[in-house]
């Protein structure tokens, strides 16, 4: 099924959509978001190792998610929609726990966009040319049961922002290209909240 995902001037106006693996063979600049899904009591991260069948980047870890916005959607939408899509996570957005019980496949959740940046990156037959808005979203863990996309990651696990800070700093390789971009935007923003 093709995929027509939101494609973007340098200022991120919309200029139309695209296909997406002909968005990324012509190498046209497009919208993309990353999230992070974080722990709201301990503050860990849960992160994501792409498949290895994936178009490009397989086998590289990665933020807890990351998609394009497609026709007909908001960005949040597109975001719970990429969350329910790669890790089987279906969330409810509110500040606040729910006064009534939820289906047991619904978790509470509040979502927090941390900045938007630019990056250009060439691969062998496509490129990445993104105005990438990061987010995270804050939940409780032991609420949650990832049910991983096999098609979209291999692996997945919780680790703290300092583990995870460390590893990028002995391993960058191990990680995708925009994955240092958006972590810096969400520490500087998770530093902010906290000020």
């Amino acid at each position: 099924m093709n995929e027509w995902i939101m494609t973007v001037d340098e200022n991120d106006s919309v200029t139309g959509y695209g296909e997406k693996i002909e968005v990324h063979r012509n190498a046209v600049r497009h919208r993309a978001f990353s999230v992070f899904i974080l722990n709201i009591y301990d503050g860990k991260i849960l992160v994501q190792k792409r498949a290895g069948v994936k178009y490009h980047s397989g086998g590289l870890w990665s933020n807890s998610c990351c998609s394009h916005q497609r026709r007909g959607e908001s960005l949040s939408e597109a975001v719970l929609r990429g969350v329910r899509h790669e890790l089987g996570l279906n969330i409810l957005l509110q500040d606040k726990s729910p006064d009534t019980d939820l289906p047991g496949d619904v978790v509470c959740g509040q979502l927090h966009e941390a900045g938007v940046f630019s990056y250009f990156k060439q691969f062998p037959d496509l490129a990445e040319n993104e105005i990438d808005h990061v987010f995270y979203i804050l939940v409780d863990e032991a609420d949650i049961k990832v049910e991983a996309d096999p098609d979209e990651c291999d692996e997945v696990k919780w680790i703290s922002v300092n583990g995870l800070r460390d590893w990028l700093e002995s391993s960058p390789e191990s990680f995708t290209a925009w994955f240092s971009k958006a972590f810096e935007l969400l520490q500087a923003d998770l530093g902010r909240t906290r000020e």
